[in-house]
């Protein structure tokens, strides 16, 4: 058993998806993944750029690309990313905020496998909520997994 799969929690996603409106977390992108049993492997490949240097920023890790190409994930973003097709992004705001969805929390990403969101199941109809048409919150969310360190090395229960 790889050590992430310890580290996976359930939410709902409007929980999870608030990070990238709110400026003052430590999330940066959420990283849909197509099954469950993909949440581990993609973290491992992640802690893997990580250890060879390869920070998260405007570009995705040629791994992550090769995931993005063959249709194993897809992006939330709260920044653009440039090397990213169009059809691998996925509005946050129209994902169903009650869905329930399976996480590792993982800076500045959050690793989700929300059931039905490949598939366009969970999508509001309603057109996306922006930013800056909602309240400010008055102090940074909690994480929905707040057991882990930064990089999801630590566990206690």
């Amino acid at each position: 058993m790889n050590k992430w799969d310890m580290m996976i929690d359930g939410t709902s996603f409007g929980l999870i998806a608030g990070y990238l409106r709110h400026p003052h977390t430590q999330i940066n992108y959420l990283i849909h993944v197509k099954d469950r049993a993909m949440l581990a492997a993609v973290a491992s490949q992640i802690e893997l750029d990580f250890l060879a240097g390869r920070a998260a920023g405007e570009r995705l890790s040629p791994g992550m690309q090769a995931l993005v190409r063959d249709g194993s994930i897809k992006v939330s973003a709260r920044y653009a990313v440039d090397n990213l097709d169009r059809s691998a992004l996925v509005d946050a705001d129209r994902v169903r905020r009650s869905a329930y969805c399976q996480v590792i929390y993982l800076p500045p990403f959050y690793l989700v496998h929300t059931p039905g969101l490949f598939e366009g199941k969970v999508m509001n109809n309603r057109p996306p909520v922006r930013a800056e048409a909602q309240e400010p919150a008055a102090q940074s969310p909690a994480p929905a997994v707040q057991r882990h360190n930064v990089r999801g090395h630590g566990h206690s229960d």
